[in-house]
């Protein structure tokens, strides 16, 4: 089982050894005038360790693409006082 947090956890798909989480990150930031910016990111994580049980079988199996890529968009602004 890989604990990821306190709410993420997983279990390794059998037969599959654990494997390290890759993530990225990318940011843009726009200087909109001297006190106030835009920023955004766009995060990314790769979990090849996150897996579904299937009953009929009883293993876990690797879990869907969409499920063990993730891709995040964080906007955000500030403004100097």
């Amino acid at each position: 089982m890989i604990v990821q947090d306190d709410v993420n956890r997983y279990n390794v798909p059998d037969g599959q050894l654990p494997t390290a989480l890759l993530s990225s990150v990318a940011g843009l930031q726009w200087d909109i005038s001297p006190s106030t910016i835009a920023m955004a990111e766009v995060l990314y994580t790769l979990n090849n360790n996150e897996s579904e049980y299937t009953s009929e079988a009883r293993k876990y199996d690797p879990a869907p693409a969409n499920e063990r890529n993730q891709l995040g968009f964080q906007p955000h602004a500030a403004v100097a006082l």
